[in-house]
């Protein structure tokens, strides 16, 4: 469920959560129930130290700027190599590219602003109750779909329900499984149960929300989780989402813009929602999101084909971009990390001491030195650099896995695996081969996959790379699950506190057709330790948690993780009032950008 940003290259999968959107100042902290305003308050205290890390690099605004002289001037080009998959409802959506469509043409109930303090958007006002189970918003009355149609808590309602039907095979049940009646709804496939208990409509612009437990990250569940759907365009009968998904690259929302025109694999062109209720209307009167290719986007942006690069990586890109003249920099640490996920239950995965062995038999070090030339850093555990639950005292207490030939081979040992003749490890008469899923023509993976199998080859272990399409990896690691060990994709959090995201990731029961669990990974104290961190209220003891999950998924290695790097915001100096974070993107930030003449 949570969001995920995948920019370029290796990975291009946002495991995407909290995708936040909308626009209303309006804050209510005072409502909040005592546990919530201490979240709060370290939600606001890590967003502002997040805010803080962003360094703007400007450009000099007189170098000629061939932008400004094309015939779409007013029109804010972003290219984007993630590709589409034309999931632009929350409910299905699963990539970064379709993601920025969902920002900016839907809104949330709530979102984080760029400075890491929680926004009202759709709601008005909303109250905790004092035992923090039940949440009651208060919606704006003014609030339209682009059809005119006002937005009601039954549009709400409908779209919470919608993740929640018996027939969803989505990746986003998490936003919804807690709530009070949920397993009688979603266990209903005759049709009977019409609503879930914890879910009631008080009046037009009044909804509650009841979960089963006190739970620290119940608030998370708003906070641009689930961009609010009409129901009067995507609504199905009970046990028929296929109606939904038959939609969802058809847009109806309220967002800031509405959709002109999609073309699959090129484009999706947005101009601003004349109905959009936001205290602050949008300034540029025409987005377009354009497909580009990692290797030419580069000189598009310097040619002032398009204006924005968001999330850049490679630093010989940079070094082309810098030389233009009129392109500033925005750079800030990635709330996400680049990864190699293994499948837990395949052979020879599914043995730790194989996994281990393969994270010390590979020079990732040697790899993020060549290509990032300094702006990333290696990491051994998943939780993102940015969130206040990965301190230093935890980064002091992890095993670090440097590479480490002489372990590795030590470990495949230990695990049964002997060398033979050949120089490759076999096993009761089984060559240890590891079968990796790409994606194809990433320029980053080539050079992953080169030194992989140099150093692989080493230790003895055999590596068979299936290079495919965005979309088809995706089928083969969400849906197939079988018939690879190890993935590759990027992933981006929009949370300072990922402890859901890490719920619905790493628990068993998400080690689903569709689930978020794509390591299918099992271990009874990691689920027992996901499910306490989602408990504590008090964020001392809450840290004491992720330590200790962290420690144990440091040693069981269900992930290989390649890089923590810096992400770079290239944008044409034209393109005025931009203020990223590291959970806060160009499509959160859209009303606030305009295009100087």
């Amino acid at each position: 469920m949570f969001k995920r940003s995948l920019v370029f290259l290796l990975v291009f999968c946002l495991i995407f959560t909290l995708a936040l959107s909308g626009c209303s100042k309006e804050t209510n902290s005072d409502s909040q129930g005592s546990g919530e305003k201490q979240v709060a308050d370290q939600i606001s205290e890590a967003g502002q130290q997040d805010a803080q890390n962003v360094k703007k690099q400007e450009s000099d605004s007189t170098v000629p700027n061939p932008a400004k002289t094309r015939d779409s001037s007013n029109t804010f080009i972003v290219g984007d190599s993630g590709g589409f998959k034309g999931q632009f409802i929350s409910a299905y959506n699963s990539s970064v590219t379709d993601a920025y469509v969902m920002r900016l043409c839907f809104s949330p109930l709530l979102r984080y602003n760029n400075k890491g303090e929680i926004e009202n958007v759709v709601a008005k006002s909303y109250e905790v109750s004092e035992d923090h189970k039940t949440f009651t918003f208060h919606l704006r009355d003014d609030v339209k779909f682009s059809d005119g149609t006002p937005l009601t808590a039954k549009d709400v309602a409908f779209t919470y329900h919608t993740v929640a039907d018996p027939s969803y095979d989505g990746r986003h049940i998490a936003v919804v499984q807690d709530i009070v009646g949920f397993d009688e709804y979603n266990k209903d496939k005759e049709g009977k149960i019409k609503f879930m208990e914890g879910i009631k409509v008080i009046d037009d612009y009044t909804i509650s929300f009841t979960f089963k437990e006190a739970l620290r990250i119940n608030i998370e569940n708003f906070i641009g989780q689930l961009y609010i759907m009409p129901e009067h365009f995507y609504g199905f009968e009970k046990g028929h989402t296929e109606e939904l998904k038959a939609k969802q690259h058809e847009i109806l929302g309220s967002g800031p813009y509405k959709l002109v025109k999609f073309e699959p694999g090129q484009f999706v062109e947005m101009e601003i929602n004349e109905n959009y209720f936001g205290d602050k209307k949008p300034q540029i009167p025409r987005v377009i999101i354009k497909q580009t290719e990692d290797s030419t986007q580069t000189e598009e942006l310097v040619a002032g084909q398009i204006d924005m690069i968001a999330g850049e990586i490679d630093p010989d890109k940079l070094e082309i971009a810098k030389e233009a003249g009129f392109i500033d920099f925005y750079k800030y640490p990635r709330s996400g990390y680049g990864y190699l996920k293994f499948n837990c239950q395949e052979e020879p995965t599914n043995d730790k001491n194989v996994r281990k062995a393969l994270v010390y038999g590979f020079n990732r070090k040697a790899f993020v030195d060549t290509f990032f030339k300094g702006l990333a850093k290696t990491q051994d555990v998943p939780i993102n650099q940015v969130a206040w639950g990965y301190t230093k005292e935890l980064q002091e207490k992890l095993t670090s896995y440097d590479y480490n030939p002489e372990k590795a081979a030590e470990l495949l040992e230990q695990a049964g695996w002997k060398l033979g003749d050949d120089g490759y490890r076999y096993k009761d008469g089984k060559k240890l081969t590891i079968h990796i899923a790409s994606i194809a023509e990433a320029e980053m993976w080539e050079m992953v996959a080169g030194l992989m199998a140099e150093n692989y080859k080493q230790i003895g272990v055999e590596l068979e790379i299936s290079m495919m399409d965005f979309n088809s990896l995706l089928t083969k690691v969400y849906d197939e699950r079988e018939g690879f060990n190890m993935y590759s994709m990027a992933v981006n959090f929009y949370t300072p506190d990922p402890a859901q995201d890490l719920y619905s990731n790493w628990h068993s029961k998400f080690d689903i057709q569709g689930g978020d669990n794509t390591a299918r990974f099992r271990n009874d104290k990691n689920d027992e330790l996901l499910v306490e961190l989602r408990k504590e209220f008090d964020l001392d003891k809450a840290k004491k948690l992720y330590e200790e999950w962290a420690l144990n998924i440091n040693d069981e290695m269900p992930i290989l993780i390649l890089y923590a790097n810096l992400y770079t915001d290239l944008v044409n100096n034209r393109v005025k009032g931009y203020n990223p974070t590291a959970i806060y993107n160009w499509s959160h930030d859209i009303v606030n950008m305009y295009i100087e003449e």
